[in-house]
């Protein structure tokens, strides 16, 4: 009897290793929302599955910047499979924004007058041939108008430097004083130049105390 008592123990131990481990190799996929978790993670930041499931990532990937409130597609893997309520932490395998923000550069001539309401720019990178925008601004009650402006010296051909791209911001009356922080991407390959492997270029903007402020940037393509 005792033999069988074990046997029956060591097949149930089999069966829920097997699932376990199943369950953590398990590649799945969902849409969901980033959301902030303060000091609670060391990412801090979590993803809310539209599923209801909450997904605690042990790091996100380099190429990924998250912000609160971008709607995103993830592939992951469990990490933690015992717990079957609250959060589950998870192992990212890929991850994109389902409804990215894209500006489109706009061909302008010098243009001294022309300004923006504030922003703040939390970060920029560029991967491959796209720049990557974190952008903060108050409002919360309408979508905003972000554009890009390529402006070049008085009287310069627009293939001489400098090349500077321009920030605007137009709230289109959102009085709302939310902090708002939306990824932006930017096709880069309207500033290519012929015979050229590079481009160093500034973006210009009026950040939140209307300071006008330039970051230098480097294209390599």
């Amino acid at each position: 009897m005792k033999s069988l008592d074990r046997l029956i123990f060591l097949l149930v131990f089999a069966i829920v290793f097997t699932m376990c481990h199943e369950a953590k190799d398990k590649v799945l996929s969902d849409d969901g929302t980033i959301k902030s978790v303060g000091s609670l993670s060391v990412n801090k930041y979590m993803i809310l599955l539209d599923s209801g499931d909450t997904l605690i990532p042990t790091y996100f990937p380099d190429y990924f910047i998250p912000a609160e409130g971008t709607k995103v597609k993830v592939y992951y893997s469990y990490l933690n499979t015992l717990s079957q309520e609250g959060p589950k932490i998870c192992k990212i395998l890929k991850i994109k924004i389902a409804f990215p923000q894209q500006i489109i550069i706009h061909d302008q001539k010098y243009n001294p007058e022309l300004r923006s309401d504030p922003l703040s720019l939390l970060s920029s990178s560029i991967e491959s041939n796209c720049l990557i925008l974190k952008l903060q601004y108050r409002g919360g009650c309408c979508e905003h108008d972000i554009t890009l402006h390529k402006l070049w010296a008085p009287n310069e051909p627009s293939t001489l430097f400098p090349l500077k791209l321009q920030l605007s911001h137009n709230p289109n009356g959102d009085i709302c004083k939310s902090l708002v922080t939306k990824i932006y991407y930017v096709d880069l390959t309207p500033i290519q130049i012929e015979g050229k492997h590079e481009v160093h270029f500034l973006i210009a903007y009026y950040d939140s105390n209307v300071n006008y402020k330039t970051k230098e940037m480097t294209y390599a393509y």
